[in-house]
């Protein structure tokens, strides 16, 4: 999913702040998952999206139990919390996701753009 248009950009400078259950993208994935979540049993997330996927998991029992998350290049911090369901990657390069205390880094391209898109092998 990731930034798509202004409102992505807005949601962005919201992180910080945690306000992300206002959010459409937010409505979007929740009711997808809900609308669907006797046969998701794994759900990816890479950027913003993984942010939204980690608060919608945060907020969801069944999720918790009943799927596995994975993180890519997440905007997290030590204020975010991780279930034990999730698992977290991130490029060591990387600048969105350099305040995650909770990934995996993994060495890829040094380049930040490159680096930010490196997530197909793990």
């Amino acid at each position: 999913m990731g930034s798509q248009d202004i409102n992505d950009v807005l949601l962005d400078l919201q992180l910080p702040f945690s306000n992300l259950e206002y959010s459409k993208r937010y409505k979007e994935i929740e009711d997808f998952y809900n609308d669907n979540k006797t046969k998701i049993k794994r759900a990816y997330g890479h950027s913003l999206a993984s942010h939204l996927l980690n608060t919608v998991n945060n907020n969801n029992k069944y999720m918790q139990k009943h799927t596995k998350v994975r993180l890519y290049n997440s905007p997290i911090t030590y204020m975010t919390k991780l279930k034990s369901n999730v698992e977290d990657y991130s490029n060591d390069a990387d600048v969105i996701s350099i305040l995650d205390p909770y990934a995996k880094r993994f060495k890829g391209s040094w380049n930040p753009y490159k680096a930010h898109f490196t997530y197909e092998k793990h």
